[in-house]
């Protein structure tokens, strides 16, 4: 007689629960927009920045991305080659095109990457320098320094994707970026058109030799005064190999799924602040997914891979 009792108990309790929760659930969701909808977008933007501020990064309203602040902490880490070998392991899967070139006694780096970084589509373009004179050093085995103030250099990039404009920055920086949460891409559908100010005739004409080196044509460098301008659609550089495909399929299929779930649980709202303050109180792990956007904003991880060097 028991076991009957617990047949039908069992699943009333059961169906109980899921009814509870569902209505948990929906009653918290309302609760959510009804905060979000009355704070101002001031509010909103503040609350926000203050989160993205400790990874180095901020809210730019005028793009609706998530922008890198010039003095942010990866500025005091320089750059080395593993960095990008362990893009994946970050959550990472980008087109990078290095070019080497040599100025003013020093070897520069000026690098462009374009992809997926956690559930946000973004692009970069980063400046560095390094005092080793000797020439013979493979150059993808040094530690480079992050531009200091006097060496920025004004750039622009516009990011292209199924022939629409999709982004576009502009600034004078060392570390020029824009992340689109819930937006997925892979790095072969993005095409970046990018443009550098240099800061005389000398350390243009370097760049330009780097960038014959890395295997762009004449042609396809775009010369006007000490501006240069190149499209970065397919790497001419090799590109870094340490993780597999398998592992590279796998992480690009996490992605793509943490844009399904940012835009489908953020649904009533369009933009980026509304969208994160209403994950925030209703999704607290996508929220920490998006916040973390997936970008080189593991500080412990960029020491260890640093000291390997």
């Amino acid at each position: 007689m028991k076991y009957v009792c617990w047949a039908v108990i069992g699943p009333a309790v059961f169906a109980a629960v899921i009814f509870l929760s569902v209505l948990f659930v929906h009653f918290r969701k309302r609760r959510a927009q009804k905060k979000v909808r009355n704070e101002s977008m001031d509010r909103k933007i503040s609350s926000l920045n203050q989160a993205l501020s400790v990874f180095g990064f901020a809210y730019s309203e005028k793009c609706d991305c998530i922008i890198s602040d010039r003095n942010s902490w990866q500025r005091d880490m320089g750059y080395c080659r593993r960095y990008d070998e362990a893009a994946p392991a970050m959550n990472m899967i980008m087109d990078c095109e290095p070019i080497y070139f040599w100025y003013d006694g020093k070897r520069w780096l000026l690098e462009l990457w374009k992809g997926q970084y956690g559930c946000t589509t973004g692009a970069e373009i980063g400046l560095y320098y390094n005092n080793e004179e000797k020439h013979d050093k493979n150059p993808e085995e040094l530690l480079y320094t992050c531009a200091d103030d006097c060496k920025l250099l004004y750039m622009q990039f516009a990011v292209w994707k199924d022939r629409k404009c999709i982004m576009e920055r502009s600034s004078l920086h060392w570390w020029l970026t824009g992340f689109l949460p819930g937006v997925y891409s892979k790095p072969e559908d993005l095409v970046m058109r990018a443009c550098i100010f240099f800061r005389d005739s000398a350390m243009r004409n370097a760049f330009c030799e780097g960038l014959l080196e890395a295997g762009y044509r004449r042609e396809e460098i775009g010369v006007d005064g000490n501006r240069v301008c190149l499209t970065f659609g397919r790497p001419r550089t090799k590109q870094p190999t340490r993780f597999g495909r398998l592992y590279r399929g796998y992480i690009s299929c996490m992605n793509r799924l943490y844009c399904k779930w940012y835009l489908s649980a953020s649904a009533p709202f369009e933009n980026t602040p509304d969208r994160i303050s209403y994950l925030g109180y209703c999704f607290p792990f996508l929220y920490r997914k998006l916040i973390r956007l997936g970008m080189r904003c593991n500080r412990k991880k960029l020491e260890k891979y640093r000291r390997r060097k």
